[in-house]
């Protein structure tokens, strides 16, 4: 269920936020100091405590240190979720270097939310911005233009913590964060509101209120405290389904045992009685929405189509896809924007000598796209023989591997094969039915699965449900590239309606009515 891929992806979404709209890297300063040549060494160090619905989840370490005339940003987050028995954990680590006037000349970063994790090294030369990514002993590369208003850590602290704080001062600012969006920086605007007293585990202390929007797509907005130097103190971004904190605190606090939160069942949509989906050819489904929704936040897709009824009610209307009419359908030309959908990424290595293995060993000699398809569904499902929660978002190089995961692992591997094997492909996240999990009956969770490019249309097919033809249960909601900016997929696509949508099914068609 991609209710599991959710709060991994959000996790890591939701403290990549967070720390993006910290005002310089936070810390314990060895002394008052020069900002234009600060000591050599480590001259500030900050431990927070990470609170996941109001539950310790794990800890944030940030540094920062003088090496001769280069300034290093230090960052690391550890932490943990449950779902169900299941616990994972999610590691992310950074090392930003610029200069001591705040040019950046690279970086190297982290993320670890499955068995294995993903590395970048970044160089920032000439107007670009080179990175190197290594999973499962092998690399990439990408470059992409430099951004000139792009600003590292070091740079985000001289443009904030130079001047006094006061209320009604405001910044704006492009974040760069290699994990979070590497192809370019992600804008964020901060205005000091208040000062007020605010709590910091046991103690309180006064500090700064300030009101943050992060751009991912759609504004996200959240508030921090900062200190009378500027210094963050406390981050908080409550999203109503989840609320994450960021505290400072001494190292010994922060490393305190966590208790990780369950971020599971409570995505679930319950619906009054069951759905017999593998029996049906269309339902037409009415979302109604805590936010205004429009047509477009729906994707366009074979099985769907999207009607705006009002300002916060979407009608759906899925149907199963005709198989026999699709295959009997003419070749079409790819168009220049599909053809992106065949190429590799991280999490889509489609170069992978094993991926294409695969997907040699699962077509064999089939050219039709429609049995290609098919043939590429149930070699995944088989594939993939160690089915359970454990693994975090797994690539598509490391699942070809393990063999292990759930359904975000058989989306990923068969988009990957899809398109090693010449057919475009990307993953889809959104909603499917499933009878009963995790004690709860006749629910909708959030789900992952992908789609092909066949005969001039996106089509489904999911290989976690063992089903090529899928049944009209799926609900589509945010298009899944999975390139190299992927960890702001889920934030665009599936936040605005977790923990704030209504489903009700207006009309049901049997299969041969």
């Amino acid at each position: 269920m991609l209710s599991t891929h959710v709060w991994r992806r959000l996790s890591g979404v939701t403290l990549l936020v967070l720390t993006l709209q910290v005002a310089g890297w936070a810390g314990e300063a060895k002394e008052d100091f020069d900002w234009n040549d600060p000591p050599k060494g480590v001259f500030e160090d900050r431990w927070y405590a990470v609170l996941v619905n109001g539950q310790r989840s794990g800890y944030s370490r940030m540094a920062t240190r003088r090496v001769d005339d280069t300034i290093e940003s230090l960052n690391y987050i550890e932490m943990s979720i449950k779902r169900g028995p299941a616990e994972i954990k999610i590691v992310m680590k950074s090392k930003q270097r610029e200069t001591l006037k705040g040019e950046a000349l690279g970086f190297e970063a982290e993320q670890k939310m499955s068995l294995v994790g993903v590395k970048k090294v970044g160089q920032i030369r000439d107007g670009r911005v080179y990175i190197t990514t290594t999973q499962q002993g092998r690399t990439t590369q990408a470059d992409y233009p430099w951004d000139p208003k792009a600003k590292m850590s070091w740079a985000t602290a001289l443009a904030t913590r130079t001047k006094p704080v006061a209320v009604g001062t405001t910044y704006d600012l492009w974040t760069y964060d290699a994990l979070a969006k590497p192809s370019g920086p992600i804008r964020t605007t901060i205005k000091i509101v208040a000062k007020e007293r605010v709590k910091l585990l046991d103690r309180e202390v006064d500090a700064f209120k300030a009101e943050t929007v992060t751009y991912l797509g759609f504004p996200i907005t959240s508030e921090s405290y900062v200190d009378e130097d500027g210094a963050d103190i406390k981050m908080v971004m409550d999203l109503g389904f989840i609320k994450a904190e960021l505290i400072a605190c001494d190292e010994a606090t922060a490393r305190q045992e966590a208790a990780p939160p369950e971020l599971f069942v409570q995505t679930f949509i319950e619906l009054p009685k069951p759905l017999d989906a593998a029996n049906l050819r269309r339902v037409r489904y009415r979302l109604r929405v805590d936010e205004d929704v429009k047509e477009e936040m729906f994707p366009k897709t074979a099985m769907q189509r999207a009607k705006r009824v009002s300002d916060r009610v979407i009608d759906l209307d899925v149907r199963r896809i005709d198989w026999k009419k699709l295959a009997s359908s003419k070749p079409s030309t790819i168009p220049d924007d599909v053809k992106a959908y065949l190429g590799s990424s991280t999490f889509l290595n489609a170069k992978d000598p094993k991926i294409v293995e695969l997907a040699r060993k699962a077509i064999g000699d089939e050219t039709e796209p429609t049995k290609m398809s098919d043939l590429l569904r149930k070699f995944v499902t088989e594939y993939v023989t160690l089915k359970d929660l454990t693994v975090g978002l797994g690539t598509a190089s490391e699942v070809a591997r393990s063999r292990q995961g759930d359904c975000t692992e058989h989306a990923v591997l068969l988009a990957a094969m899809a398109r090693a094997a010449g057919l475009p492909a990307r993953c889809v996240g959104g909603m499917v039915y499933v009878s009963s999990l995790a004690g709860r009956n006749y629910i909708f969770g959030f789900h992952m699965w992908t789609q092909v490019w066949i005969a001039g249309e996106w089509v489904d097919i999911d290989a976690a449900l063992r089903q090529t033809d899928c049944d009209p249960s799926h609900i589509a909601m945010a298009i899944m590239p999975l390139n190299e900016d992927s960890m702001t997929d889920i934030a665009v696509g599936i936040l605005p309606f977790i923990g704030k949508t209504k489903l009700e099914i207006i009309e049901t068609e049997k299969i041969g009515q």
